[in-house]
């Protein structure tokens, strides 16, 4: 029977000596400070192989420089790191438990560590014996003369008799050509063992970083193996996760007279996307931006698990998007990191897009910023940037948030902090911006980034919209036009905006849950304004939070909301059927955002109301 010295040093980070060696073969347990009492016991008990972790590129290194070295020429050498990598893909860490260190003592210990590894090897070797009989072929024949694999296999008296077909093995789980296939095998082999061992994975979580950092190529395997844009099924894709059997069309926003493609698609988008272009894409308010990110987003999770990050400006339409998705989809994890999260919840939520099991991240512009998350991001094979509610980039929008001019810098960063991260592709979607916005946001990413999008441009028109402006003279003639109109339309959802005050819309809540004729009709109606949360912890409020006032609203359970410009920026709420403007908004570009939230199932109408005065 072979026979295994279980094997361990401590090197001093400084004068890179050996300080202590740890053994353990047969009953032998020896932990010392002498490479020769070392060898000694070596040439006794006469192993067939050492195994350590991370021996070969770390121990074996130090060990070749003493006596110990002439004994490496007749021993082979089982290494647990590499055999856990291919093993466990999708790992988060494959460092070496180490359960003897305290708080109060943190000092390796060599002989523990030989004491793990022959525990972790022990697993491992119950691991591969429990593998398909065609992957562990696949792996004998791709590295069983890989001088990290080799000794594992004689061990195993595993021994290469004849090269199998791979590709006809795992044709079924793949989508590429037998000929990028081959070039793969000659050029990779290791990243193709991997790569391979991950497919054959439950796909739970996303391939380790200890995998990515070692061995960079293997993101390009992966998506050579996994992704082929052109034999995508996007309809059959988009009617299993989202329920959705066609893509929606748009007239196309032109001055040209010779462009003589007038609609764009959502299809187009996504197939875009797909392509890894950079993207500019404006669509009308409930022209279904979400979908056109999300589906593409998904598709790339499923094939290789790669992340999206997905930029948005407002905590309640990123917890809107996240609530949405989990209540029509249970095949992906999407999340959100916002205010809305106790510091518990979001320690985890950072915690799972380390270890691989996000798919989809929203982010607002400013968390960019924090080490944590941006620790766990550089961990991740980052597929594409979204950039929701993209005017946010412009001075000139009406929205405009200086935290996203960091957007481009994180990028970069996390392009250059890693050999596995390749160019990271950008799409921006709003639904409205004049051509100075559109052009800043161009100009933003092309100075900072190189990129060039390449633009889909709908056109803003809505045809189950009904505008309407009603003159006033007076805030009395005003408000008694509002009774009027809430009278006629009765209890439709309704949103009335006051964009700009947020004392208003409270004070305008108040008098209308006051007012008699209101309270005849039982409308439960409540203001939504930044600083809502801010107040009823200061016991300046009660009742309803934002993130209850959103719910209750999209569920129906509210009436009326009277907002500023706080609500309704993506929230998706498709049966709006009323939507006044008791103030004006601040351009045009957000009025048409605005109105737009009314009717975002076609067959539905809505009511766009203005009331004005010349003042």
């Amino acid at each position: 029977m072979s026979k295994i010295a279980f094997f361990d040093i401590e090197v001093n980070t400084t004068s890179k000596k050996i300080e202590m060696l740890g053994l353990l073969i047969d009953e032998l347990k020896l932990s010392t400070t002498s490479v020769q009492k070392i060898v000694e016991d070596f040439n006794q008990k006469k192993p067939n192989f050492i195994c350590g972790h991370n021996f070969i590129d770390h121990d074996k290194k130090y060990l070749s420089q003493t006596s110990f070295n002439p004994i490496f020429k007749d021993i082979k050498i089982i290494d647990t790191l590499f055999l856990s990598m291919l093993l466990y893909p999708n790992k988060k860490t494959h460092k070496l438990d180490k359960p003897y260190k305290t708080e109060l003592n943190i000092e390796n210990q060599p002989l523990g560590d030989a004491e793990q590894t022959k525990w972790l090897f022990s697993l491992l070797d119950k691991k591969f014996d429990t593998l398909d009989e065609n992957l562990k072929k696949i792996f004998i024949t791709l590295l069983s003369e890989n001088e990290y694999f080799s000794a594992f296999f004689s061990y195993k008296n595993l021994l290469l008799s004849k090269i199998i077909n791979i590709y006809e093995i795992i044709q079924d789980k793949i989508d590429c050509t037998k000929n990028d296939f081959d070039e793969i095998f000659t050029r990779y082999p290791m990243e193709l063992a991997f790569a391979i061992s991950f497919i054959f994975s439950d796909k739970e979580a996303a391939i380790s970083s200890v995998i990515l950092v070692r061995y960079p190529k293997i993101v390009d395997v992966l998506k050579k193996l996994t992704f082929d844009e052109s034999i995508v099924d996007l309809n059959s894709f988009a009617l299993k996760e989202f329920g959705i059997a066609s893509f929606r069309e748009f007239e196309k926003e032109s001055n040209s007279l010779f462009d003589f493609n007038r609609k764009i698609s959502q299809r187009d988008i996504i197939k875009n996307s797909l392509d890894s272009d950079s993207i500019l894409a404006i669509l009308p308010t409930g022209g279904g931006k979400t979908f056109t990110f999300q589906l593409p987003a998904l598709i790339k999770a499923k094939a290789y698990k790669g992340l999206t990050v997905v930029v948005s400006p407002l905590q309640a339409l990123m917890k809107n998007h996240v609530d949405s998705f989990k209540d029509k989809n249970q095949n992906f994890k999407v999340v959100a990191i916002s205010g809305y999260l106790s510091p518990i919840e979001r320690m985890n939520i950072i915690a799972e897009i380390e270890n691989g099991v996000v798919d989809i991240l929203y982010l607002a512009p400013e968390a960019l910023r924090s080490n944590s998350i941006f620790k766990a991001l550089k961990k991740r094979v980052i597929e594409r940037f979204i950039i929701d509610e993209a005017h946010c980039f412009s001075s000139w929008g009406h929205d405009f948030r200086h935290d996203y001019y960091f957007v481009a810098s994180s990028i970069k960063e996390l392009e250059d902090a890693s050999d596995f991260q390749p160019k990271i592709p950008v799409s921006c979607f709003t639904a409205t911006a004049k051509p100075e916005v559109l052009q800043d946001i161009k100009n933003y990413f092309y100075s900072n980034l190189g990129i060039t999008l390449k633009e889909f441009i709908a056109s803003s028109k809505r045809y189950n919209l009904d505008y309407r402006a009603i003159e006033v003279a007076t805030k009395k003639e005003k408000y008694e036009s509002l009774i009027k109109e809430l009278l006629r339309v009765g209890k439709k959802p309704t949103i009335i905006y006051i964009p700009q005050n947020a004392r208003e819309c409270r004070e305008l809540s108040e008098k209308l849950n006051g007012d008699e004729r209101v309270l005849e009709l039982d409308l439960v109606i409540e203001p939504f304004y930044s600083k809502i949360d801010q107040e009823i912890e200061e016991g300046k409020r009660e009742g309803r939070n934002k993130s209850q006032i959103l719910n209750d609203f999209i569920e129906n359970k509210i009436d009326i909301v009277i907002a500023t410009t706080a609500f309704g920026m993506g929230i998706d709420k498709p049966d709006i059927q009323v939507v006044i403007h008791y103030e004006q908004s601040d351009s045009l570009e957000a009025y048409l955002q605005e109105s737009g939230r009314g009717a975002r199932i076609e067959s539905l109408r809505a009511e766009c109301i203005v009331l004005y005065s010349k003042n």
